[in-house]
């Protein structure tokens, strides 16, 4: 018998990525190999029956993100608006952080698992998986949190995130 898996990414098939791609290829594998596979992800406006059959996977809405700072008003406006959504980025990593109570909300009432695996980017995936776990001690056997490249301690990066983050993946 195999093992029930569980894949939580903010993108999957068929949006084309290298983390969607990580994402769906892990499920298509660990499915083909006889693993039970749940896929938790923002789910595209396309149906998923037909990627479901075919590679018994099974998909699973987390949510969207709600609140935009998206603005169809004066150029002005617009450069501040730019401006506030800089700094909120680099200072609280918004929006992409969103994912991290989305993540914790759709976890809460599942457990059971032999193996979670979140994929970044954004990193804020590992955050609501981390506060899961925390609190739902069944959720998973087995956490893999895959970063890909490295979050703190970037050097491709030109300007780096605020020390507290260094905290924050520690943490997770």
């Amino acid at each position: 018998m195999g093992k029930i898996i569980l894949i939580t990414c903010a993108s999957f098939y068929p949006v084309i990525s290298p983390r969607s791609h990580r994402a769906t290829e892990l499920a298509k594998e660990f499915a083909r190999e006889g693993h039970h596979v749940t896929a938790l992800t923002i789910k595209d406006k396309h149906g998923y029956d037909e990627f479901e059959k075919k590679h018994n996977v099974t998909i699973e809405d987390f949510g969207r993100q709600k609140f935009s700072f998206e603005s169809n008003r004066e150029k002005k406006r617009k450069k501040y608006l730019k401006m506030f959504r800089k700094l909120f980025s680099y200072l609280f990593l918004w929006p992409q952080i969103k994912i991290t109570p989305l993540i914790y909300q759709a976890l809460q009432k599942k457990h059971g698992y032999d193996l979670l695996i979140s994929i970044a980017v954004p990193y804020a995936t590992h955050w609501g998986v981390a506060l899961a776990m925390k609190r739902n001690k069944h959720l998973a056997t087995t956490w893999i949190a895959d970063c890909g490249d490295p979050f703190i301690g970037n050097k491709e990066k030109k300007t780096g995130y605020p020390i507290y983050f260094r905290w924050i993946e520690k943490w997770f």
